[in-house]
């Protein structure tokens, strides 16, 4: 029988993990180093990511079709609430492109300003209510105020 020293053991041989030498960088450095290549890297991917959604987002608001016109019927329905002289004024103001109710809204408007001592700020009509006589004004964003006028004469109380 042969006897074999435990130091002279043949196993198989294995390389360290990392090998280093004198004139290179330690492992902590070189990682340092990928970590911030791999930020980069992803900073960069989420920028272009980023880039795509919004102008996927904004195809997708130049196809967005713009908001129905009115039918003539309810057009027809608004001016026969009117007197005599506001529907004259209203059919007057509606040509050129401008519609009955983009006249009927500008007039509450001006009506609103009036009413409310000329409030500054930009107001939109958001709604209005002919047969209840209500008009709903939108002030700022996500602050919206109902008001009353007069059907026939377009006057905001």
């Amino acid at each position: 029988m042969i006897k074999i020293k435990a130091s002279h053991w043949a196993a198989p041989y294995r390389q360290p993990d990392r090998v280093t030498f004198a004139a290179s960088r330690s492992p902590c450095v070189r990682s340092l180093e990928e970590e911030k290549r791999m930020n980069m890297r992803t900073i960069v991917v989420a920028g272009f990511a980023l880039a795509s959604i919004s102008v996927m987002a904004l195809c997708v608001q130049a196809q967005t079709p713009p908001p129905p016109a009115p039918s003539p019927a309810f057009e027809r329905a608004f001016l026969s609430e009117m007197d005599a002289a506001t529907r004259a004024e209203v059919e007057k103001r509606a040509t050129g492109g401008n519609t009955v109710s983009g006249v009927i809204a500008t007039i509450l408007l001006n009506s609103n300003q009036v009413a409310a001592h000329g409030q500054p700020g930009a107001l939109t009509v958001i709604a209005v209510d002919g047969m209840r006589g209500v008009v709903v004004i939108q002030k700022a964003p996500n602050q919206y105020v109902p008001m009353r006028y007069d059907p026939k004469t377009l006057k905001v109380y």
